[in-house]
């Protein structure tokens, strides 16, 4: 994120109010599953070209973020 800060303050806006979003209500749309070797895992749109992928832990009631990162790299290891 420090680097999207720097080079994209905008998107850096979206993406920190997404998560904060999801963190405080547990919604945002749309929020899809994932399927592979990210199974268990979701993931959110932010301004088409971005992803973040997360998991919320409901016994605990915690988001924890897994990645952040463009379309075409976040789903790279």
């Amino acid at each position: 994120l420090d680097r999207l800060e720097r080079s994209q303050p905008n998107i850096h806006r979206r993406i920190v109010e997404a998560i904060d979003t999801l963190a405080f209500t547990q919604q945002y749309a749309p929020i899809k599953p994932l399927t592979g070797e990210f199974k268990g895992l979701f993931r959110i749109r932010v301004r088409g070209k971005y992803r973040i992928i997360f998991e919320f832990d409901h016994n605990v009631g915690k988001l924890y973020i897994v990645r952040v990162d463009d379309r075409k790299d976040v789903y790279r290891p």
